[in-house]
């Protein structure tokens, strides 16, 4: 399976307007494949977010008061594609 998604651009509102957060138009690509072993055991390995996409970061580096915990999570909360990047899975099925 191959699956394209599209988002579009989203803004996380702050405390004031100047303090809102853009998070930019994203393509991301998930691919799974999977194998059966036997005909009661299957195998799927799969990939989401293939490109390893990130939003842009939300710390603005030169503003007066960047705090020590900006840097924890750079990324804005609102991104809907999420901010961890590539995510790589394995899944062993047993019908009975």
């Amino acid at each position: 399976m191959l699956r394209g998604n599209y988002f579009g651009e989203v803004t996380q509102p702050g405390s004031t307007q100047t303090g809102d957060v853009t998070v930019d138009t994203a393509f991301i690509v998930d691919v799974e494949a999977g194998y059966y072993l036997s005909d009661d055991l299957e195998l799927n390995i799969g990939v989401n977010n293939l490109f390893d996409t990130y939003p842009q970061s939300a710390v603005i580096t030169d503003a007066p008061n960047v705090g020590q915990f900006d840097y924890v999570i750079p990324y804005p909360n609102f991104s809907p594609y999420g901010f961890q990047g590539r995510y790589v899975y394995g899944e062993l099925t047993y019908r009975f």
